[in-house]
């Protein structure tokens, strides 16, 4: 438990891993005057050791001196201390605090690392004491604060990180140049940091106050130009003031920040983007003007925040995506009409659920994907100056009643799924410059009517599938397409329709589902020569009145369900072959 040097001794050294793992070693107080040099882990995983005191001849403390020295507790240092090396007390939790000798002049990186009993820290005030290194007191949970000293320029990557007891850090002078990345990560108790106003530093670096869930207020000083990347993420701030000075905030800066209420942005600032993530999932966020320096905002700004309003100004040039997605509390969104983006980007408004309206201004030629899926949007109308509109950009918007479709724009095709789910949507009239129909467009719609204009080429897929209330269905008799593509009409509520001459196809799972439609009607197919077969649908029991005279048919096969078959329905059939 012991170690006894002779009285005379005259040896200088201690070797590198002399006593290293030593743990029955409880204290070391003899060493000899002369002994000036501790080699790397001398006294590295004692894990019982407890006391221990360094002659004055010693100077540095190098790497791992008492690396996992759990049960440390009393060190004497040398009066002539001037280096710790790295990791020399790494995991030493017996230490409860730790008063520097004020002749060091450097502390190695996680040289305090891991020791969870220190509760209080003095650090040295000489004028050589210039850096606090790297993880030097990182993971150190019972440290409750600290004041960065005098002389100190450079505080050096985690150097604090996850002090889970820490309250309060100050900055007692202006002479810190750099404060680095991740500095007070973690540090969930922290309620009070002291930034000095006359600090030489310029830049918060990325993650510096991370998780720091305590932290509900900070004043940023006017020397700061930059706010890096995710340096105030998941943390406890309710406000925050962005001063005049930043010329730079970062992406994800305030990510997470579920108490923020209240967000000043300056109009003279010299930054002009709001950057990716930079306000995402702050729920308490309801409100925010965007000051006219700004002309970028990138992808996903707000997304899940709980604004409740918000005016983007006519500065904008550029919007990225999803910029307020699933922020379902928005209610007014306002457009400037003489803003200079014409996008409205993909998922910008997806799942706003309490945007009842908006208006696109005549700036805008392109709504891209999904832009306003799943919105409460009531009612929208799309002016002419819209060259593009993507798919599914109003699919599930499920209280959508009115949609105006200018018959001068430029844009000529409904894309897929862009109404499937509107369940709300009755009626609509499709302008005569829209050509194209892409697959799922209405499905599942509330549509209880439509025309296709004869301006149509292409009718997709599964276009009214499962429009349960679609009773009347009226084809251009000089439509351009030719084909009835699959499910077309799929389970609606259709009860007859009259097939356009130039049809020459028709799928034969176009009327699944369609149990109002029994019969087929008087002249259903008359002069559809172009149709050489027809599978007629299992739920048909009457075939009306010449329903397919002057067809084009070859054979036909009539079910065991139709009761019916009037006048003429056949008739001038020419090449019915088989019957």
């Amino acid at each position: 438990h012991l170690i006894t040097f002779p009285t005379n001794a005259s040896f200088t050294t201690i070797p590198l891993y002399c006593f290293a793992n030593c743990t029955g070693l409880i204290t070391v107080t003899s060493i000899p005057t002369t002994v000036d040099t501790m080699g790397v882990a001398a006294f590295g995983y004692c894990s019982n050791l407890e006391t221990i005191t360094l002659p004055d001849a010693v100077t540095i403390i190098p790497s791992d001196l008492f690396f996992n020295c759990l049960k440390l507790t009393n060190v004497t240092f040398s009066s002539n201390l001037v280096t710790i090396g790295a990791w020399a007390f790494y995991n030493c939790d017996g230490m409860t605090s730790f008063v520097c000798p004020n002749t060091i002049e450097s502390i190695g990186a996680n040289a305090f690392r891991g020791c969870d009993g220190i509760t209080s820290l003095t650090l040295p005030t000489n004028t050589n004491y210039t850096t606090i290194n790297t993880d030097t007191f990182g993971d150190c949970n019972s440290l409750l604060s600290v004041t960065i000293p005098l002389y100190v320029t450079s505080v050096l990557s985690r150097a604090f990180r996850n002090n889970t007891s820490m309250t309060t850090a100050s900055f007692s002078n202006n002479s810190v140049t750099n404060l680095s990345n991740n500095v007070f990560e973690g540090c969930s108790l922290l309620t009070t940091v002291t930034l000095s106003t006359h600090a030489s530093f310029t830049t918060l670096n990325y993650e510096t106050f991370k998780d720091c869930s305590a932290l509900t207020s900070i004043t940023i000083p006017s020397n700061i130009t930059t706010i890096s990347n995710t340096a105030f993420k998941n943390s406890g701030l309710t406000s925050i003031t962005i001063p005049n000075t930043v010329t730079s905030v970062g992406y994800n800066a305030f990510e997470d920040c579920s108490s923020i209420a209240s967000v000043t942005l300056s109009s003279h600032a010299s930054f002009t983007t709001l950057e990716s993530n930079t306000f995402m999932n702050c729920s308490a966020l309801t409100s925010i003007t965007i000051p006219s320096n700004i002309t970028t905002i990138n992808n996903v700004v707000f997304q899940n925040s709980g604004l409740t309003s918000i005016i983007i100004p006519n500065t904008v040039t550029s919007a990225g995506y999803s910029i307020f997605e699933d922020c379902s509390s928005l209610a007014t969104a306002t457009l400037s009409s003489h803003a200079s983006f014409t996008t409205i980007n993909y998922r910008t408004f997806i799942n706003c659920s309490a945007l009842t309206s908006i208006t696109i201004p005549s700036n805008i030629t392109t709504i891209s994907n999904t832009v306003f899926k799943n919105s409460g949007l009531t009612s929208i109308t799309l002016p002419n100056t819209v060259t593009s509109v993507g798919y599914s950009t109003f699919e599930d918007c499920s209280s959508l009643t009115s949609v105006t479709l200018s018959s001068h724009a430029s844009f000529n095709t409904i894309e897929n799924i862009m109404f499937s789910g509107c369940s709300l949507l009755t009626n609509i009239t499709i302008p005569s410059n829209i050509t194209t129909i892409e697959y799922n467009a209405f499905k599942t719609s509330g549509l209880t009517s439509i025309t296709l204009p004869n301006t149509i080429t292409t009718v997709g897929d599964n276009t009214f599938e499962n429009c349960t209330s679609l009773s009347t269905i009226t084809l251009s008799s000089n439509v351009l397409f030719t084909t009835l593509n699959q499910n077309l009409f799929k389970n609606c509520s259709m009860t007859s329709i009259i097939i356009p001459t130039n049809i020459s196809t028709i799928h034969n799972t176009v009327f699944d589902g369609c149990t109002s439609f029994i019969t087929l009607t008087d002249n259903m197919f008359k002069n559809c020569n172009l149709i050489t077969a027809f599978t007629i649908p299992i739920t048909i029991t009457t075939i009306g009145i010449n329903s397919f005279l002057n067809a084009g048919i070859t054979s036909i096969t009539i079910p065991d369900t139709v009761s019916t078959v009037n006048y003429g329905a056949f008739q001038d059939c020419s090449s019915l072959a088989t019957a």
